[in-house]
């Protein structure tokens, strides 16, 4: 598989260029493609999935204020929030497998509320365990998406690295 692009916004307006970007790569390329959006919002601006094979997105969305929100909490945040509803209907849509091209929770208090950010808090292993069970509980085991891609220390993989606190890897 190969991401023809990630996270790159600014661009997203220019369909029939990354249209001729999806025919070149497709004539030399015979693995299936995806672009990484940000988010279900930059999803939803995509204008091209259908010339890919899968609409992919980050999984960096905010869940829950707090420091350490209950799993029960985080697995309907994803639901309230619309992120399941905006993927269902992106792959109703488009009639493609919804993919997050990355996905990954912190090892500190109030990763949830800020996936995407570096260190932001004090450490504890507890957090991210409930991250990534809402994350199992709510979108994978659901099969509201493809396996994700799970970010962490640099290395990507469709499950937690060894690295990862032994919590984080249990969840499911």
């Amino acid at each position: 598989m190969m991401v023809i692009g990630a996270e790159l916004e600014s661009m997203i307006e220019y369909t029939s260029r990354w249209r001729k970007v999806i025919r070149v790569i497709r004539a030399r390329f015979p693995g299936r493609l995806t672009y990484s959006s940000n988010q279900v919002e930059g999803a939803r601006r995509v204008e091209f999935w259908r010339q890919l094979d899968y609409v992919g997105m980050t999984g960096y969305m905010p869940l829950a204020r707090g420091r350490n929100p209950s799993v029960t909490r985080l697995v309907r945040t994803w639901k309230d929030r619309g992120y399941v509803r905006g993927a269902r209907r992106l792959h109703r849509r488009y009639r493609k497998p919804v993919m997050f091209t990355e996905v990954g929770y912190g090892s500190w208090k109030g990763t949830a509320a800020r996936p995407w950010a570096s260190v932001d808090g004090p450490i504890s292993q507890v957090p991210q365990h409930r991250a990534y069970q809402a994350l199992y509980r709510r979108v994978v085991g659901a099969r509201l998406v493809s396996r994700p891609l799970l970010v962490a220390l640099g290395r990507c993989s469709t499950r937690p690295a060894r690295r990862f606190a032994q919590p984080a890897r249990q969840a499911r």
